[in-house]
């Protein structure tokens, strides 16, 4: 009997660790949340701002604007709003593959060339 009652103190102190736990995690998740919401809409008021810039310094329109949206989103061969990871490649030093996580080739040691559109 104090077994039994000892397991199922137990049990309920591993629970109730487990729920805290639990309920941490969703508040760290929240807050990311939260943050990347934020960022999100840091971006869209950055892009309205240069998209303006653009239309009345340089006499673009928004035709313009949903043709070249719609050319990098082909890019990857399909229209689905998203541009697809692309590899690495070689290095242009030894020809041998580049790391995605690395900025200097594993063979050569040369830097690796940065592009700043590559996801």
């Amino acid at each position: 009997m104090f077994h039994e009652a000892l397991s199922s103190a137990t049990s309920d102190y591993s629970a109730a660790f487990a729920a805290e736990q639990a309920h941490y995690a969703a508040n760290r998740v929240e807050d990311q949340l939260v943050c990347m919401q934020a960022d999100i809409e840091r971006l869209l008021l950055i892009t309205e701002g240069l998209w303006s810039i653009l239309k009345s310094e340089h006499g673009y329109d928004d035709e313009e604007l949903v043709r070249r949206v719609l050319e990098v989103d082909l890019k990857d061969g399909k229209i689905d709003g998203k541009v697809a990871a692309q590899k690495p490649g070689d290095c242009p030093h030894c020809n041998r593959p580049l790391s995605q996580d690395r900025r200097y080739c594993l063979y050569c040691g040369e830097p690796t060339p940065i592009d700043l559109f590559t996801r």
